[in-house]
């Protein structure tokens, strides 16, 4: 059992219950990858937090630039029941699935499973809460990643943190890394991706910053908004930096109120913007309709 990869690039899919932190292990293994010398690009799923069930998060790393995602999973590093299935269309008869026991206990020995001791190592560690920073471990090791690098990640990701908390995810984060190295020295994962140390000092940005870097870039002077996943983040990028590019940013108590306090804006001259989701949309149909009417859209 073993990944043969072509052209020195890999797809690394890690997949849990929304609230499972999926999003934690994103932020520092993306960081690491990058600070190691690779080349990187991550994409995630939106799911409703409310309606529960399965995120999945796809993290690409490659001898050579890449700026897309693939529907090809490589390494599927499951941590609920659901993963499997959420993600069946894309797992092929060569994708490696790392799981606890228990999380692959019901699977099909068609696949190519991997069983790993999450769920024994949570319970030393103090809760299923580390069973995130544990999987990143896992992956940093695979991906030949520094040690020292790992941990400084971490320290970035949780610095609002106590040093208590701060010290319990570096400890499960390198319980991960030895799970890690065992899987390595074991020949079971082969990889052939080259780094580049130019890469460490190059910018990396997500979606959220490029699209508000673009709006800065762009003049724009004022923004409401209603706080809706996923332009949440872009509101929180905006409001951030609004004092120091001279940009009003403002709150609003619904979608309709926002969009209209824009609106409002723009007839004064303002480059001005709004930013929501596909249901927030639907709720400002009537303001769209006036500014139609107004000729306010440019």
């Amino acid at each position: 059992m073993s990944i043969k990869l072509t052209e020195n690039d890999i797809s690394i899919v890690l997949c849990g219950e929304a609230g499972q932190g999926i999003q934690t292990v994103e932020a520092i293994l993306v960081k690491a990858i990058k600070n190691s010398g690779y080349n990187v690009f991550s994409s995630k799923e939106y799911m409703s937090r409310v309606r529960g069930g399965e995120n999945s998060t796809e993290i690409r790393v490659s001898s050579k630039r890449i700026i897309s995602h693939v529907d090809r999973i490589d390494i599927l590093l499951s941590l609920s029941k659901g993963a499997v299935p959420h993600l069946k269309n894309r797992i092929k008869p060569e994708t490696l699935i790392m799981g606890d026991e228990k999380i692959l206990e019901t699977l099909s020995k068609d696949y190519n499973l991997l069983k790993v001791p999450l769920m024994e190592i949570v319970k030393i560690m103090g809760g299923p809460i580390f069973s995130n920073v544990i999987a990143a471990g896992i992956i940093a090791c695979i991906l030949k990643i520094p040690k020292s690098v790992f941990e400084d990640c971490i320290e970035e990701i949780f610095a609002l943190k106590s040093q208590n908390i701060i010290n319990k995810d570096k400890n499960a984060g390198i319980k991960g890394y030895e799970i890690g190295k065992k899987i390595f020295d074991s020949g079971i994962i082969k990889l052939k991706i080259e780094k580049n140390p130019h890469i460490v000092e190059e910018l990396l940005i997500d979606g959220v910053g490029a699209v508000g870097l673009g709006c800065i870039a762009g003049n724009c002077k004022f923004m409401s908004s209603y706080p809706m996943t996923p332009s949440t983040s872009l509101q929180t990028f905006i409001a951030a930096n609004a004092e120091e590019f001279d940009i009003i940013f403002e709150q609003a108590e619904d979608e309709i109120a926002a969009i209209n306090m824009a609106l409002g804006a723009s007839y004064t001259g303002v480059r001005s913007m709004v930013a929501t989701s596909g249901s927030g949309f639907a709720l400002m149909q009537e303001a769209i309709g006036l500014a139609g009417m107004a000729e306010l859209l440019w």
